[in-house]
Protein backbone atom coordinates (compact mmCIF):
# COMPACT_ATOMS: atom_id res chain seq x y z
CA UNK A 1 0.00 0.00 0.00
CA UNK A 2 1.16 3.55 -0.63
CA UNK A 3 2.85 4.80 2.51
CA UNK A 4 6.24 5.55 4.05
CA UNK A 5 8.12 2.46 5.24
CA UNK A 6 11.38 1.80 7.06
CA UNK A 7 13.51 -0.92 5.49
CA UNK A 8 16.22 -2.72 7.45
CA UNK A 9 19.00 -4.76 5.88
CA UNK A 10 21.19 -7.02 8.00
CA UNK A 11 24.59 -7.87 6.47
CA UNK A 12 27.60 -9.34 8.26
CA UNK A 13 26.34 -8.27 11.69
CA UNK A 14 25.62 -4.72 10.54
CA UNK A 15 22.20 -3.14 10.26
CA UNK A 16 21.37 -0.63 7.56
CA UNK A 17 18.14 1.36 7.86
CA UNK A 18 16.50 3.47 5.19
CA UNK A 19 13.05 4.97 4.89
CA UNK A 20 11.25 4.88 1.60
CA UNK A 21 7.99 6.13 0.25
CA UNK A 22 5.81 3.92 -1.91
CA UNK A 23 3.57 5.93 -4.19
CA UNK A 24 0.61 4.69 -6.14
CA UNK A 25 0.92 4.47 -9.87
CA UNK A 26 -0.77 7.71 -11.03
CA UNK A 27 -2.61 5.77 -13.74
CA UNK A 28 -4.49 3.77 -11.09
CA UNK A 29 -7.76 5.47 -10.18
CA UNK A 30 -9.01 2.85 -7.71
CA UNK A 31 -10.08 4.46 -4.43
CA UNK A 32 -7.74 3.93 -1.47
CA UNK A 33 -10.38 2.00 0.53
CA UNK A 34 -10.77 -0.50 -2.33
CA UNK A 35 -7.00 -0.91 -2.57
CA UNK A 36 -6.89 -1.45 1.19
CA UNK A 37 -9.58 -4.13 0.89
CA UNK A 38 -7.62 -5.80 -1.89
CA UNK A 39 -4.50 -5.67 0.28
CA UNK A 40 -6.29 -7.02 3.36
CA UNK A 41 -7.87 -9.91 1.45
CA UNK A 42 -4.53 -10.71 -0.18
CA UNK A 43 -2.83 -10.75 3.19
CA UNK A 44 -5.43 -13.12 4.64
CA UNK A 45 -5.01 -15.46 1.67
CA UNK A 46 -1.21 -15.24 1.86
CA UNK A 47 -1.04 -15.93 5.61
CA UNK A 48 -3.51 -18.81 5.37
CA UNK A 49 -1.54 -20.28 2.48
CA UNK A 50 1.69 -19.88 4.46
CA UNK A 51 0.17 -21.80 7.36
CA UNK A 52 -0.97 -24.55 5.00
CA UNK A 53 2.54 -24.84 3.54
CA UNK A 54 3.81 -25.59 7.04
CA UNK A 55 1.12 -28.22 7.50
CA UNK A 56 2.10 -29.63 4.10
CA UNK A 57 5.67 -30.07 5.33
CA UNK A 58 4.39 -31.81 8.46
CA UNK A 59 2.24 -34.09 6.31
CA UNK A 60 5.27 -35.07 4.23
CA UNK A 61 7.18 -36.04 7.36
CA UNK A 62 4.24 -38.01 8.71
CA UNK A 63 3.69 -39.83 5.42
CA UNK A 64 7.26 -41.06 5.44
CA UNK A 65 7.15 -42.14 9.11
CA UNK A 66 3.68 -43.66 9.54
CA UNK A 67 3.46 -47.41 9.14
CA UNK A 68 -0.18 -47.92 10.17
CA UNK A 69 -2.34 -48.25 7.04
CA UNK A 70 -5.45 -46.90 8.79
CA UNK A 71 -3.61 -43.73 9.81
CA UNK A 72 -2.21 -43.38 6.29
CA UNK A 73 -5.73 -43.66 4.87
CA UNK A 74 -6.99 -40.96 7.25
CA UNK A 75 -4.08 -38.70 6.30
CA UNK A 76 -4.64 -39.28 2.58
CA UNK A 77 -8.34 -38.45 3.02
CA UNK A 78 -7.33 -35.22 4.78
CA UNK A 79 -4.99 -34.33 1.91
CA UNK A 80 -7.02 -35.35 -1.13
CA UNK A 81 -10.51 -36.14 0.12
CA UNK A 82 -12.62 -39.02 -1.06
CA UNK A 83 -13.91 -39.32 -4.60
CA UNK A 84 -17.31 -37.66 -4.82
CA UNK A 85 -17.10 -36.22 -1.30
CA UNK A 86 -17.99 -32.61 -0.64
CA UNK A 87 -15.91 -32.64 2.53
CA UNK A 88 -13.16 -30.02 2.60
CA UNK A 89 -9.64 -31.33 1.99
CA UNK A 90 -6.14 -29.89 2.12
CA UNK A 91 -5.52 -29.73 -1.65
CA UNK A 92 -8.87 -28.05 -2.26
CA UNK A 93 -8.25 -25.27 0.27
CA UNK A 94 -4.69 -24.69 -0.95
CA UNK A 95 -5.99 -24.43 -4.52
CA UNK A 96 -8.76 -22.00 -3.55
CA UNK A 97 -6.36 -19.74 -1.69
CA UNK A 98 -3.83 -19.85 -4.53
CA UNK A 99 -6.50 -18.87 -7.06
CA UNK A 100 -7.84 -16.08 -4.88
CA UNK A 101 -4.40 -14.66 -4.24
CA UNK A 102 -3.62 -14.71 -7.96
CA UNK A 103 -6.90 -12.94 -8.79
CA UNK A 104 -6.41 -10.31 -6.11
CA UNK A 105 -2.85 -9.58 -7.16
CA UNK A 106 -3.26 -9.44 -10.94
CA UNK A 107 -4.61 -5.89 -11.04
CA UNK A 108 -5.25 -2.77 -8.98
CA UNK A 109 -9.00 -3.04 -9.30
CA UNK A 110 -11.48 -3.32 -6.45
CA UNK A 111 -12.20 -6.90 -5.37
CA UNK A 112 -15.47 -8.12 -6.84
CA UNK A 113 -18.39 -9.26 -4.70
CA UNK A 114 -17.66 -12.80 -5.90
CA UNK A 115 -14.01 -12.54 -4.74
CA UNK A 116 -15.11 -11.31 -1.32
CA UNK A 117 -17.70 -14.07 -1.01
CA UNK A 118 -15.23 -16.71 -2.17
CA UNK A 119 -12.66 -15.46 0.35
CA UNK A 120 -15.20 -15.75 3.17
CA UNK A 121 -15.96 -19.32 2.10
CA UNK A 122 -12.24 -20.13 1.79
CA UNK A 123 -11.66 -18.84 5.33
CA UNK A 124 -14.48 -21.02 6.66
CA UNK A 125 -12.92 -24.01 4.87
CA UNK A 126 -9.47 -23.05 6.16
CA UNK A 127 -10.74 -22.88 9.76
CA UNK A 128 -12.49 -26.24 9.36
CA UNK A 129 -9.33 -27.76 7.90
CA UNK A 130 -7.18 -26.45 10.77
CA UNK A 131 -9.62 -27.95 13.25
CA UNK A 132 -9.41 -31.33 11.51
CA UNK A 133 -5.62 -31.13 11.37
CA UNK A 134 -5.36 -30.32 15.08
CA UNK A 135 -7.71 -33.20 15.91
CA UNK A 136 -5.61 -35.55 13.76
CA UNK A 137 -2.38 -34.41 15.42
CA UNK A 138 -3.83 -34.88 18.90
CA UNK A 139 -4.63 -38.52 18.09
CA UNK A 140 -1.02 -39.19 17.05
Amino acid sequence: MPSTYVVKLFVDGKTFTQSLTVKMDPRVKTPYRDLQLQHDLSLVAYNSRKQLLQIGREISVLQSNIKDTTTIAVLNKFVSGERGSKEVNFNQVVGSLDNLLDLLQESDMPPTAQMISTMKEAQIQFTDLLKKWNEFRQRQ
